[in-house]
């Protein structure tokens, strides 16, 4: 019964995940190839969340009664590394992203056809998303199972679901919001 009450909020967090993403159809319309990469950096970014979750639920298993400080220093230690992580996966994405536009001629905006300065500001928004995302999904799957124990909430059992529906909706609004301020308002 757990498990189905679990699919089922999860099912309506899928929609919320689905209704952001059909918030910024004006930017998809505007620039179709930005959701080439979509896939990218939500997966990226979940990958970091479960990372974090994981080492995060190690720990407070193994540190029952260590203290604050204890898990203060883990959380230091999960930020420290997702802003690490994030930084170098945010460059090494920018220019995987850039070679593969530059290589396949991708045109960026549907009527322009390949313009090297818009493959340079997709690249810089997909870096600056991935970082911006890797950062704060190792965050939040460090802060999420900790906040699941002080609710007396097993975390491993309810934490992984749902980081990644948030994780998603995280980085959307990060990815197609820097799409949108870049592209859309200039």
């Amino acid at each position: 019964m757990k498990r189905i009450l679990s699919l089922i909020t999860l099912l309506f967090l899928g929609l919320v995940v689905s209704c952001v993403v059909g918030g910024f159809e004006g930017v998809i319309a505007s620039l179709p190839v930005i959701v080439f990469f979509q896939s990218m950096i939500l997966g990226m970014a979940g990958n970091a969340g479960t990372q974090s979750l994981a080492v995060t639920i190690r720990n407070i298993a193994n540190e029952k009664g260590s203290g604050k400080e204890h898990k203060f220093k883990g959380s230091k230690k999960e930020f420290k590394n997702g802003l690490i992580n994030g930084l170098l996966m945010g460059i090494i994405s920018f220019v995987v992203v850039l070679v593969y536009l530059i290589i396949t001629k991708k045109s960026i905006i549907s009527e322009s056809g390949f313009v090297f300065n818009d493959a340079i500001n997709v690249a810089g928004i997909i870096g600056i998303s991935m970082m911006v995302s890797i950062c704060l999904s190792s965050i939040i799957g460090n802060v999420f199972p900790i906040l699941l124990t002080k609710l007396h909430i097993d975390p491993a059992v309810a934490s992984g679901p749902f980081i990644t529906t948030i994780i998603d909706i995280t980085s959307i609004v990060i990815y197609y919001g820097l799409t949108y301020l870049f592209f859309m308002t200039l």
